[in-house]
This record gives structure tokens, sequence and C-alpha cells, in this order.
């Protein structure tokens, strides 16, 4: 009967608010779509009493979870991971956009990164694989990459074959 009673409140307060609503709201489009939602709420209150028909309520949500343990050290040891691969893919795409200036023709590049004794990302070894077309910038190349990174390249000439 408890349920019955509930339902009852429920729909004449629901009725109640709603007329209310329809009254306030401007004639128009907003009207239209006011009603839909006001529609479905009413449709939801009356069929509210059914879902205690198996003893249950639907509109009871389990909230019950587990938190799953994780490793600390091994999450930390990734974001490290992580940021090598960030630092060095940024570092890479600068020395691609310096040799695009200065290269006529293909090239590579080879970024090397550690985290030091701080846990910060720092450049290790830059390498730098020109065509022998491009031999006689090595120079120009080292001193440009030197001046923006702080590291002195290693640069190899290809050979021809």
């Amino acid at each position: 009967m408890e349920v019955l009673r509930k339902w009852g409140i429920m729909l004449c307060t629901a009725s109640v608010a709603s007329a209310v609503i329809c009254f306030i709201v401007p004639k128009g489009k907003m009207e239209r779509a006011v009603k839909t939602v006001l529609s479905l709420f009413m449709l939801t209150v009356i069929v509210w009493p059914l879902s205690y028909l198996d003893g249950g309520n639907i509109f009871d949500i389990d909230t019950s979870f587990e938190i799953e343990e994780y490793d600390e050290e091994e999450y930390y040891d990734e974001i490290k991971e992580y940021a090598l691969r960030v630092g060095e893919k940024t570092v890479k795409n600068s020395l691609d956009e310096i040799l695009k200036e200065l290269c006529s023709y293909a090239y590579s590049i080879e970024v090397q990164m550690y985290i030091n004794d701080e846990d910060n990302p720092e450049l290790s070894e830059i390498s730098i694989e020109l065509s022998s077309e491009d031999s006689a910038l090595q120079g120009i190349i080292r001193e440009k990459v030197s001046s923006e990174t702080g590291i002195i390249p290693e640069i190899i000439i290809a050979s021809e074959n």
C-alpha cells in the first residue's frame, strides 16, 4: 500500500508541476519541446509502480564498485617512457624544420634522451644522416643544431650504393 500512496503523491505533484510549467513556457518552438519533455516525465511517473512488480526497484542504481590496485612504480615508469618519446619526437620535429631549410636532399634524424637524476628528460645524443649531396652543409648544420639544442650532433654522410 505504501508504494501506491507514494505513487499517488508523485502523480499529483508531477501533474501540478507540469501544468504550471506549461502555463509559464512561451508559445512557439520552445513550447513544443517543453511539452515533449513533460510528456516523457509524466510517462515515467505513471510507469514507476511497475518497477516494483518483481520485488525490486528498476530505478535503484548499483553504486558498489571495487578500486583496482595498481603498482605506482609501474605507472611512474610508463609516464617516464612516455615523456621520453614525446621529448624525442618534439626535438626531432624541431630539427626537421631546421634541416628542411638547409638541406636539398633526403636526411634522417635520430634523437636519444634519458631521464636524469632529478627525473627530467634530457638530450643525450643527436645523430643526423645526410645525403652525400648535402655533405658540404655539415658544418652549418652542426653549428645550427648545437646552438638550438646544446648538443653537438653526430653527422653521418650516407654512402651512395
